[in-house]
């Protein structure tokens, strides 16, 4: 997992996933600690079902 401004963009998270990599998860860290705590566990959900 990382932090990242994400460039001013609004997005609150991405997941990156590369074959034979580990996934990659940045949080927008200009979201409130709720929200990014929202987006880490959405993003991971991502990784468990579509993983």
């Amino acid at each position: 997992m990382a932090h990242s401004d994400l460039g001013g963009s609004t997005v609150s998270g991405v997941r990156f996933s590369v074959p034979g990599m580990p996934h990659i998860i940045v949080l927008n860290r200009q979201q409130l600690a709720d929200r990014m705590r929202f987006t880490l566990c959405h993003e991971l959900g991502h990784v468990i079902m579509h993983g």
